[in-house]
C-alpha cells in the first residue's frame, strides 16, 4: 500500500469488461491500476515506469527503488550482485565443430546470438494468429547483417542452421542492414 489514492487511474473505465472470448479473438488494452507500472492513456505514450514516477508507487524490488545491486545470496555467490562485464565467449569450446564445417566446405560465420523480446506480443501470445503471421514471415526467423550474410553465402529468406554447445535450430534468414556485423538475433519465444 502506498497510502495514496490511485482510483483515478481507472476512472472512466470502471464499466469495461474483458472476457475470455474477447482476449481469444484479439488483444485488449488493460485498465490502468497500481498493480501494473504502465498506464493506458490517450495523452501519455506507454512506458513501463510511468506510475512509479508520477504516482509515486514503489518499484517491485526489496528496496522499492530501481536497483542494480541484487542482494541475494545466490547472486552474491556468483560474484554478480552488481552488473558485470562479460567478455565475448571463448570460441575454443566450439572450435572443433566450426573447423569440421569449414573442412566439409560448408560456409559459416561465428556470431553473437541474442534473443530480444518481440514487438508484437508477450512471449508467444498473439504472435501465432493468422493476422500476425501475415505481418512477418510466418515462422521462425533469425536476423543477420548484410555483411555476415555475404560472408556465409546467405541470401534473404534462406533456411539456415545455428548451433552452439547447447543445441541447434533451423530458421529462415532475414538479411538486414539494421543488424550489427558480428551479431545475429532471434526474437524471444517464437513458437
Amino acid at each position: 500500500a502506498t497510502g495514496r489514492d490511485h482510483t483515478h487511474l481507472a476512472a472512466g473505465k470502471q464499466h469495461e469488461e474483458i472476457r475470455f472470448r474477447d482476449v481469444a479473438s484479439q488483444p485488449r488494452k488493460i485498465i490502468s491500476s497500481p498493480t501494473w507500472s504502465g498506464i493506458e492513456s490517450e495523452e501519455v505514450c506507454y512506458n513501463a515506469g510511468w506510475t512509479n514516477v508520477h504516482e509515486l508507487i514503489p518499484w517491485r524490488t526489496l528496496s522499492g527503488r530501481q536497483q542494480l545491486y541484487q542482494d541475494h545470496l545466490w547472486m552474491r555467490a556468483f560474484g554478480e550482485a552488481l552488473c558485470v562485464y562479460r567478455p565475448p565467449v571463448d570460441l575454443k569450446t566450439i572450435t572443433t565443430e566450426v573447423n569440421r564445417d569449414a573442412a566439409e566446405g560448408e560456409p559459416h560465420v561465428v556470431l553473437n546470438f541474442i534473443t530480444p523480446h518481440q514487438k508484437w506480443g508477450i512471449h508467444s501470445t498473439y504472435s501465432d494468429n493468422l493476422l500476425m503471421l501475415t505481418l512477418n514471415r510466418g515462422g521462425p526467423v533469425i536476423w543477420i547483417s548484410e555483411t555476415d550474410a555475404a560472408k556465409a553465402g546467405i541470401v534473404d529468406n534462406d533456411w539456415v542452421e545455428l548451433y552452439n554447445s547447447n543445441g541447434a535450430l533451423t530458421a529462415r534468414a532475414v538479411v538486414s542492414q539494421r543488424i550489427k556485423e558480428g551479431t545475429t538475433f532471434m526474437y524471444h519465444a517464437q513458437e
